[in-house]
């Protein structure tokens, strides 16, 4: 934005201090960083060409330094210890939790962990000793006991271990510097500071003299407090007059402050790219450096490249989780990144067709080894992917991921299933990838010292280390410095500007709510004014800081949403008394005339104009285009033509949302498969009539059995003793009551049992699977159709009838010179099993014999004129399918389009004023 060093700290009130060996102590080391660099310009421009880098640190910075002098100096006391890692710390008192009798009845015990380390961090930041009779009176609690004993045991594993907490080092350092160990500085200055705790304030007393000194400020600030209607209004807002202020003097120092930043980071860096960068949401466009800096970084592990990389050490879990695995597929750092997406999305759509949250390494595999085998058929080649995961399958076999070992040692297992897989894919790394690539071996380092504190690991509990550690790395990519800065409340503070955005400053957000330690007794954080114990200590603080903020900038401006939440606000207290005014006044013109996408998207829009068009027919069939769906597209043209259209020919269709446990569609596949084991062993009513009760629960026991075994090799959830003891007892009981129906029946033999069939009719080469054909006693036949739903015959009936499979299927079966004397719906269902349908009045099958009733609803005076009609319905729905007739027509203006998967192809309930 700017090729002028822009500071934002006036450096010359300190100068000859610091040039003098002055050491400044700051909160952090970004204000740090940012005092050294108004330095190092202020220098620069008082023509000093060298210059004796000045003692300007954070407090823990400093500190740091101070442990390592006593390092290179052997310290018995240091040397005696081994000072942990953030990451040790963490997995030490997960240990802790894992090893504790109530830790194993937690649903997050990493959560926990992590909580507990900032509890115990807190009491040491405090100096308060949990085995003082004082303190330990508030731990009264039952709860309060347990988190105790974790922080004693926690102390024990330490101890054991010669292992030191980062916050109990300054224990160490002050020693030192009492007892002459480490020399003390002659003269520090502190800045940036609103509260110091006990373990500073001890600290401090013993570094050397404190110098006070004057920092300037801005001592005359404009301040105006803006109305937003939204926090959305409140970013845009302060995007848009950010960039005004940019555009007229881009010298200027601008910053925008949003207290809860690092939260809301991904919408508030949309916002700024929207108002700064028209072009970024573009598809082809690179990603590169922002036009100002973003002070907030992410956790890497939502970093892209880094994410692809946990995806795919995960491939070595026996149960894979669905989202991420399609997650996987289409990443771009793998080997089948930019080739063959073909069988990448028959792949993914093969596996959203099992309608699972979770699929087995096996199946996944299974359906790999489908697509690669379909295309070595086709184009007489492999898919390396599917050669990959079988190397990949030997190796997670062949290291054998479920023995645990040293988290070292897991490191080549990692190098090499990432190696297999391609990672990190064959384009080449942009600028921010390639950091977060530098990040990832630092990752795998601090992984690897977990050994030296943990116990030996599973692949999995590895992986799960892995994980938490990459979560908790907060990234943030390296850009050139710029005049605005967009930052959070700590990153602002003790800094100086030309102009201030001051957001989210309503009554309900500032000051903030308390938000004590959950783990920590409150009213011990209350007596000894912890941060975020009470309401009083965050007015405090709120009002210190809110009061630096204000003189931090010649001007400022103060926002708030006018709706949380549903609910009206209005500015916090602290600034009621500043001057008011709304939005479009403040930037004096329109917020959307401020931001280009906005005033793009409007001008689109003004240019632009609706054409009408009217649907009509599409081009007749040809041979040699491919049908989808077979038999069903005469249900689908006779319900409406565009939906045959889009379902048959187009081969659209949506995938099935998944769902926990078997849903109807499992449950029928699983019945028909039952009833045909039974069926094939049974072969005719004969044999059934045979059985008594006793052998016909058991045959039905043995079949449900079978079948839900089979189907348990790609529904993981009914490998589950429980859930699998349910459905067995439920199919068993209904497969028992459908044969009570069948033992009710006149004489039959079973001759097909889900047979398959390839037909042709009226130039469409079909297939269908019919799923009983019945011979009876007079050698005619019956079909059979089982149906776990409702099932009505009307659905035979009309020139357009609701459910014409079971009629075509009559057409296959009298092709073979067999005569088809009826057809039957067995409605298989708990709450009543039963046979109905349709057939020959002299029909050895009373409950399907012609009735009048029957020629009423049918419009047929007899058996053979019904199928003469049926006839000459299916061949008009397949001429009017081949002939392309696909208009939107449905059927029943309700029933026809309430589960039909092309209302947003069709557009059918959409009125003709909503395309505007």
């Amino acid at each position: 934005m700017t090729s002028t060093p822009v500071t934002f700290f006036d450096v010359e009130p300190i100068a000859e201090a610091l040039a003098n060996g002055l050491l400044l102590l700051t909160p952090n080391q970004r204000l740090a960083s940012r005092i050294s660099n108004a330095y190092a310009v202020f220098c620069a421009k008082n023509g000093h060409k060298v210059v004796v880098a000045p003692a300007i640190k954070s407090l823990e910075h400093w500190l740091d330094e101070c442990w390592e002098l006593l390092l290179l100096k052997a310290d018995p006391a240091v040397l005696s210890k081994s000072l942990l890692t953030p990451e040790q710390e963490l997995c030490l008192w997960q240990r802790v939790v894992a090893d504790s009798e109530s830790g194993a009845g937690l649903l997050r015990p990493a959560n926990t962990a992590s909580q507990l380390r900032s509890a115990y961090n807190a009491l040491h930041e405090w100096q308060l000793d949990y085995d003082d009779a004082a303190i330990a009176n508030h731990f009264s609690g039952e709860d309060d006991q347990i988190v105790r004993d974790w922080f004693k045991a926690f102390d024990q594993y330490c101890d054991q271990g010669d292992y030191l907490p980062a916050i109990r080092k300054t224990s160490l350092v002050i020693d030192a510097l009492t007892d002459g160990r480490l020399a003390g500085v002659e003269q520090f200055s502190l800045y940036g500071f609103e509260d110091l705790s006990p373990r500073v304030k001890a600290l401090l007393s013993v570094v050397g003299e404190e110098q006070a000194m004057s920092f300037s400020s801005a001592t005359k600030s404009s301040v105006t407090v803006v109305a937003c209607e939204s926090a959305e209004q409140e970013a845009q807002a302060a995007a848009a007059w950010a960039r005004q202020i940019v555009r007229e003097n881009n010298q200027a120092r601008i910053a925008v402050v949003i207290p809860d930043l690092a939260q809301d980071r991904q919408r508030v860096l949309r916002l700024f790219q929207e108002a700064f960068e028209s072009d970024f949401s573009q598809a082809a466009t690179k990603r590169q450096n922002t036009p100002f800096n973003f002070s907030a970084g992410y956790p890497l592990s939502e970093a892209p490249v880094i994410k692809a990389a946990l995806q795919g050490l995960s491939l070595t879990k026996r149960l894979l989780d669905v989202d991420s695995l399609i997650l996987f597929l289409q990443s771009p750092f793998f080997l089948f990144a930019n080739n063959d997406q073909g069988s990448v999305a028959w792949l993914i759509n093969l596996i959203k067709n099992d309608r699972q949250f979770q699929i087995s390494a096996a199946r996944f595999r299974q359906l790999v080894e489908k697509v690669d085998q379909s295309k070595r058929q086709n184009q007489k080649e492999g898919w390396p992917f599917a050669e990959a995961l079988i190397s990949l399958a030997t190796l997670v076999r062949t290291e054998k991921v479920h023995v645990a070992r040293p988290a070292q040692e897991w490191l080549g297992f990692v190098e090499k299933t990432l190696q297999l897989l391609g990672w990190p894919g064959p384009r080449e790394a942009d600028t921010v990838e390639y950091q977060e690539l530098k990040q990832w071996v630092l990752v795998l380092q601090q992984f690897a010292r977990l050994g030296d504190v943990s116990s030996n690991m599973t692949f999995d509990e590895a992986l799960s280390q892995l994980t938490q550690i990459v979560h908790a790395q907060v990234f943030q990519p390296e850009a050139p410095e710029s005049s605005l800065q967009v930052l959070g409340l700590l990153e602002a503070a003790g800094l100086q500007f030309d102009y201030l955005w001051l957001t989210s400053m309503s009554a309900s957000q500032w000051p903030p709510s308390p938000s004590p330690n959950p783990l920590l007794p409150f009213s011990l954080q209350r007596e000894w004014q912890m941060p975020h114990a009470s309401a009083e200590r965050e007015l405090q603080y709120a009002t210190n800081l809110s009061l630096r903020f204000i003189k931090s900038a010649g001007r400022v401006a103060v926002s708030y949403a006018k709706t949380i939440n549903d609910n009206p606000a209005e500015v916090s207290r602290l600034y009621r008394d500043y001057p008011q005014t709304l939005v479009n006044e403040f930037l004096a013109k329109p917020l959307h005339q401020s931001l280009p996408l906005i005033t793009s998207y409007h001008a689109l829009v003004a240019n632009s104009y609706i054409e009408t068009f009217e649907p009509g027919n599409a081009p007749a069939l040809n041979e040699q285009e491919t049908i989808h769906g077979g038999s069903s597209l005469f249900a689908s043209q006779a319900a409406c033509p565009f939906k045959a259209f889009s379902k048959h020919r187009l081969g659209l269709r949506s995938v099935d949302d998944p769902q926990v446990g078997l849903n109807a569609a499992d449950r029928g596949s699983i019945l028909h498969r039952a009833l045909e084991l039974i069926w094939k062993k049974l072969k005719d009513s004969q044999s059934l009539q045979a059985l008594d009760d006793a052998a016909q629960l058991q045959l039905c026991n043995e079949s449900a059995q079978y079948t839900l075994s089979e189907f348990s090799q790609y529904k993981l959830i009914l490998t589950g003793a429980r859930f699998m003891a349910v459905e067995l007892e439920r199919l068993s009981q209904l497969l028992n009551a459908w044969l009570n129906v069948e033992r009710q029946r006149a004489p039959f033999t079973v001759l097909e049992t889900e047979a398959k069939h390839a037909f042709r009719f009226h130039d469409l080469d079909l297939k269908a699977r019919i799923d009983r054909v019945d011979q009876l006693s007079d050698g005619s036949f019956i079909i059979v159709d089982y149906k776990t739903g409702k099932s009505n015959v009307n659905a035979w009936w009309g020139d357009r009838p609701d459910d014409p499979q079971l009629p075509l299927y009559g057409h296959i079966i009298e092709q073979g010179d067999s005569h088809l004397s009826g057809l039957a719906f067995a409605q298989v269902r708990l709450d009543g099993c039963e046979i109905k349908g349709v057939g020959e009045e002299d029909l050895p099958e009373p409950k399907l014999q012609w009735n009048k009733k029957i020629q009423s609803d049918a419009g047929a005076r007899d058996w053979p004129e019904l199928k003469q009609h049926w006839q000459r319905v299916l061949h008009s729905l397949a001429e009017d399918f081949i002939s392309g007739q696909s208009r939107v027509d449905p059927k029943h203006s309700v029933n026809s389009c309430q589960y039909c998967e092309y209302a947003s192809l069709c557009r059918v309930g959409v009125e003709e004023g909503d395309l505007q």
